[in-house]
């Protein structure tokens, strides 16, 4: 009989038959077994066939709204500020928010890839092997770029170029997340250069490909998905949660992934929602869609020549309210240390609870009637992107009910230990909050730890201030005055990377082709380190900065007491130079810096271009 039933199998019907008969003539027993198992997987597999027919016949019951058309090739970004930025993905490509606000994308080195968002800007990449020609050299080029986000659509969004690797490694990215996966040596960056370890034997590191598995980072953790199961099955382990979907589960190309929020997978129609690290919900949808962001409670998609939004479950923060009123510093934030203080205000060094990430929070009281004028320094940080500017995130208004903040305050200073005075302000005023990039010391707590003048190299010290020179020469060409140039506003990343701050006195900078006038009388800034012109409350361009820049590159290179300082300072606004300890060369260079009249001294263009600067 078996010999006969092998002659003629054609079929997976015939050969099942055959298995069945053999088995039922050697091993009855077994034979039962295997059609109890048999007839428990098809009733599984029926049972799955008729959950997917009622979730594919629930398509209608999601709502989808506000429609907005979109031409071809282009991808609509919603952030959580509210800002809806446009980019079109093929060549030639296009980044806008209107007809007239458009990005210059030429500086791209390629065709950018969109790699995701995050804190309200929108990250790129482009790729390109070092050496076409060269098939033995495998090395690949890397360019991150950014561009910062912000609600207000005033001014064409700029695409800035953060930084560039060169690796042999294998380089995988997130799932439309600026994040990418070096697996050679087992770490996730992000496009800043922040880094996550990867633990020792995590199996889909080693065997993956980027057709079977994807990643995401979602606060401090990473996870990996994989195919290849039964169910869906998700494994936590500490930092890093490996997500296992069904065999006939498609791996997601899009996603939604954020601190106190459900995490939501796109691929294709299907929409995955995980919930505290549970398969919380599958839904079908009627097209092939990625999302595209998120704001409140709805998910923004994209479709072939469409943009929509869907009503999904809200971010959920446990807030702290009292007569009605809901602070986003105290609810979002866990302050960890006040960094300073002073006539502006207060920066506290707090941990955003929603991504984990720690930054520098200023926190300045105004007058409501001053309201606008308090946030001229927000207003000339989101216009700037450059390495050597402290990086602004973000900034909100809060106005709480009288007694509210000082019980506040009370609590904050409680949990930190801090022994000093109450946070001062004015009863009945309101508060500009800026979150800010964090970084370390000053150069004036530098400068005055480090009182000994063999500390000063000279070549050190050039490479210092010609950082600071690039920083202000381009907010110079934002057409933004500083106003405020100390060493105080100047602060180290780590230990030879310095960061221009604090722009809280800005003013615009008036141009007329290409001549600046100098316009404004107001006298501003610290006395200290004022020039001529501001201190007498005479007509002030951005020279005054470049006076302030002579001053601060004084202070560099020679060590001075306090009343040193002040002296040589006076002296050179009153037109007397300083030898430097018989330095001439830096002396000639401050004189072009520091020459009472502002038409005499040097823009950071020429400063750059100079030998001094360009010679170290």
């Amino acid at each position: 009989m078996a010999r006969h039933l092998i002659g003629n199998m054609h079929t997976k019907e015939d050969m099942d038959e055959f298995i069945r008969l053999t088995i039922l003539d050697s091993n009855p027993e077994l034979y039962q077994e295997i059609m109890k198992q048999s007839m428990r997987k098809a009733a599984t597999k029926m049972r799955r066939q008729l959950e997917k027919r009622k979730k594919e016949e629930a398509v209608s019951e999601i709502e989808l709204e506000d429609f907005e058309p979109l031409p071809e090739d282009v991808e609509c970004y919603k952030l959580e500020n509210g800002a809806k930025r446009f980019f079109k993905i093929t060549h030639p490509q296009q980044f806008y928010i209107s007809e007239t606000l458009k990005a210059d994308l030429s500086i791209a080195n390629g065709l950018l890839t969109f790699a995701g968002e995050m804190n309200n800007s929108l990250y790129f990449y482009t790729s390109k092997r070092i050496d076409e020609f060269d098939e033995e050299n495998e090395e690949i080029k890397y360019v991150f770029y950014k561009i910062v986000c912000p609600a207000e659509n005033e001014f064409s969004p700029i695409l800035h170029e953060i930084r560039e690797i060169v690796t042999l490694s294998r380089t995988e990215f997130a799932l439309r997340q600026p994040y990418f996966l070096d697996v050679d040596h087992r770490v996730v960056q992000d496009f800043e250069g922040n880094t996550f370890g990867l633990p020792s034997g995590n199996i889909a590191l080693t065997t993956a490909t980027r057709d079977d598995f994807r990643f995401f980072v979602c606060g401090e953790i990473v996870y990996f998905i994989n195919s290849g199961s039964y169910e869906i099955d998700i494994v936590n382990r500490g930092k890093f949660v490996t997500i296992v979907l069904e065999d006939d589960m498609e791996l997601p190309e899009s996603i939604y992934a954020k601190p106190n929020c459900p995490i939501y997978l796109m691929h294709g129609n299907v929409l995955m929602t995980i919930k505290d690290n549970l398969l919380h919900k599958l839904q079908y949808l009627d097209d092939l869609y990625t999302i595209a962001g998120m704001e409140g409670d709805k998910l923004f998609l994209n479709v072939s020549g469409l943009s929509c939004s869907m009503k999904v479950e809200a971010p959920t923060v446990e807030k702290e309210e009292s007569n009605g009123f809901s602070s986003t510093f105290v609810n979002d934030y866990d302050v960890k240390s006040i960094r300073g203080h002073g006539g502006f205000g207060y920066v506290f060094e707090a941990a955003n609870k929603h991504d984990q990430w720690i930054y520098a929070v200023k926190r300045i009281a105004v007058d409501k009637k001053d309201l606008e004028r308090g946030r001229r320094e927000a207003q000339s940080m989101v216009r700037l992107e450059h390495p050597g500017i402290v990086r602004y995130f973000h900034s909100w208004v809060e106005q709480p009910p009288e007694g509210w903040q000082h019980e506040a305050d009370a609590r904050l200073l409680e949990s930190i230990g801090w022994s000093g005075d109450r946070l001062k302000f004015n009863e009945g005023c309101v508060f500009i909050y800026i979150k800010m990039q964090l970084c370390g010391e000053s150069l004036a707590n530098w400068l005055e730890n480090n009182q000994e003048q063999s500390t000063r190299v000279p070549a050190r010290m050039r490479a210092w201030f010609r950082q600071i020179v690039a920083a202000v020469g381009y907010i110079h060409d934002c057409n933004i005055i500083h106003r405020d140039l100390k060493t105080s506003n100047i602060l180290f990343m780590d230990e030879d990377y310095l960061k221009v701050c604090d722009l809280g006195i800005a003013t615009e900078r008036f141009v007329n082709d290409d001549e600046e006038t100098a316009f404004s009388r107001t006298s501003i800034g610290t006395n200290l380190y004022q020039s001529p012109e501001l201190r007498d409350s005479l007509a002030y361009s951005s020279k005054s900065d470049v006076f302030a820049l002579g001053l601060i590159l004084a202070e560099l290179c020679m060590a001075m007491t306090d009343f040193e300082r002040e002296e040589i300072f006076n002296n050179y606004r009153d037109g007397i130079q300083h030898d430097l300890l018989g330095d001439a060369e830096t002396a000639e260079f401050i004189s072009m810096l520091t020459a009472v009249r502002p038409n005499n001294r040097l823009s950071c263009r020429e400063m750059l271009a100079h030998q001094y600067l360009s010679s170290n």
